[in-house]
């Protein structure tokens, strides 16, 4: 099926797709914009920061701003997996950008949740042979934002 629908999946961000049928608004309503300063890095870290900005340039999912709002960038490392050598793997960073500021400020908008025991009993009803879970690859980065925001 995978391979079937290989068209589908994204394998690194130069195959990622983007939706434009309902940019994403930040609503602030008349809060005061706010520049947080970033934090300190080392140089390891804003080397590879770099790395994930430039890349993310390339590929048209992040574009350069004046804006007057400003939240800090941090890299979060990912969980090497278990491997059966004894030299340790390079890490891998996942780009995070803190909004808990922004977040604070935005009207917040309410949607009805499914609740997890409706998910496994529809399971259950459907009586299939499989079942599979997807991972989202950079999933945030698939909906736009809408111009101004």
């Amino acid at each position: 099926m995978l391979g079937t629908n290989r068209d589908v999946f994204a394998m690194n961000l130069s195959e990622l797709g983007c939706t434009d049928l309902h940019p994403h608004r930040i609503e602030t309503g008349d809060a005061q914009p706010v520049r947080q300063r970033f934090y300190r890095q080392s140089p390891a870290v804003k080397g590879e920061a770099s790395k994930h900005v430039e890349e993310m340039l390339k590929y048209n999912i992040i574009e350069p701003s004046q804006s007057e709002w400003a939240s800090p960038i941090c890299l979060v490392q990912k969980k090497s997996p278990k491997s059966a050598s004894s030299t340790p793997n390079t890490p891998q960073y996942r780009f995070c950008v803190d909004f808990r500021l922004l977040n604070s400020l935005t009207t917040k908008k309410v949607h009805p949740i499914v609740q997890m025991d409706d998910i496994v009993d529809m399971l259950g009803e459907a009586k299939a042979k499989f079942y599979s879970t997807v991972d989202m690859f950079n999933g945030f980065h698939q909906i736009k934002l809408r111009s101004g925001d």
